[in-house]
């Protein structure tokens, strides 16, 4: 059994802002309502135009006037640059960032983003890590908290080859979104070390029973069979997100900058997500990636070129 610690009092968030992305569905969801609930200026942020405004519309049945709706494609950094540019216009201090957006993918063949980056890297993390350094300026002005949602998945990476984080060499798509999660939690810990006026911390949120598993797990006989054996112990999105929301308001962690977090409780990532100079190489190689340093060698082909490369497979399950 998975057991998620959970906030243990009330919180009231009149007057700060808080924006989640990957909104729409499972975790995100329930994540922003919790915090509508809770009186925060809540922001929320999603890929489907059509699902955002569903769940805009949702939440502002109990929350109105408190609710905000901001479209962004964590796999197209151009979406991505305007919605950073929107919000901080809109918002100039944000109080608190939960990077919840996601693809899991299994298959064989690797799919790209818009701009040519292994979708699994480049939504888990350059797109997460895009929107949160477009996002610097409103989130240090309020000294903000960061909870990038990541996953004990980490622990099976096996690596993360600074020179090969886009899979050239050899690709497994499992192996890809294992490393994306170990990105995460390494980029949460060098962003607490650079950030020094904001709280960073990344956060399993367990194993849950969402719309994005399943999907997943249809594509995948192993994870069929894996499925079954353990769907009763799996979490539904509201327990998940009791954890998750605990490690983005409870005031008791604010010292604790940079800590990894398993449903809702302090633990012990892996030896490599805390190998900080690894984590200096991935920041350093983010911001080539994401054109703020120059790209590193043989990234500057086209996503077209990138794309006719390479055979053709299942798009990942798409970002919220």
């Amino acid at each position: 059994m998975q057991y998620v610690t959970t906030l243990d009092h009330l919180v009231d968030l009149s007057g700060r802002t808080a924006l989640v992305v990957g909104a729409t569905a499972g975790i995100g969801a329930s994540i922003a309502a919790q915090l509508a609930s809770m009186n925060a200026m809540t922001v929320i942020v999603g890929r489907d135009a059509a699902k955002l405004k569903n769940s805009f519309d949702a939440l502002s049945a109990s929350a109105p006037g408190r609710i905000h709706a901001q479209q962004a494609d964590l796999a197209d950094l151009k979406s991505i640059r305007i919605a950073a540019n929107a919000l901080s216009q809109a918002f100039p201090r944000i109080d608190l960032v939960i990077a919840n957006a996601s693809v899991q993918y299994s298959g064989k063949c690797r799919t790209f983003t818009v701009d040519g980056f292994e979708s699994s890297f480049g939504i888990n993390h350059l797109g997460n890590a895009a929107l949160l350094l477009g996002l610097e300026g409103p989130i240090r002005a309020a000294g903000g908290r960061v909870v990038i949602v990541a996953s004990e998945a980490h622990r099976r990476a096996k690596g993360l080859p600074i020179d090969d984080l886009m899979g050239d060499r050899s690709f497994d798509g499992v192996r890809a979104y294992n490393r994306s999660k170990l990105a995460n939690i390494l980029f949460a810990r060098e962003l607490a070390a650079r950030w020094t006026n904001v709280t960073v911390f990344s956060a399993h949120p367990g194993g849950v029973l969402t719309d994005m598993l399943l999907r997943t797990v249809a594509g995948n006989w192993f994870f069929r069979v894996m499925f079954k054996l353990m769907r009763s112990q799996l979490l539904t999105a509201d327990q998940a997100a009791a954890g998750i929301f605990r490690v983005a308001v409870d005031e008791m962690l604010e010292d604790s900058s940079g800590t990894y977090f398993e449903l809702g409780r302090r633990a012990k990532s892996s030896a490599l997500a805390m190998n900080d100079e690894l984590g200096r190489q991935l920041y350093d190689a983010t911001l080539r990636y994401l054109g703020q340093r120059e790209p590193p060698p043989g990234r500057k082909r086209s996503a077209r070129q990138t794309l006719a490369s390479f055979c053709t497979a299942r798009p990942p399950t798409p970002a919220r």
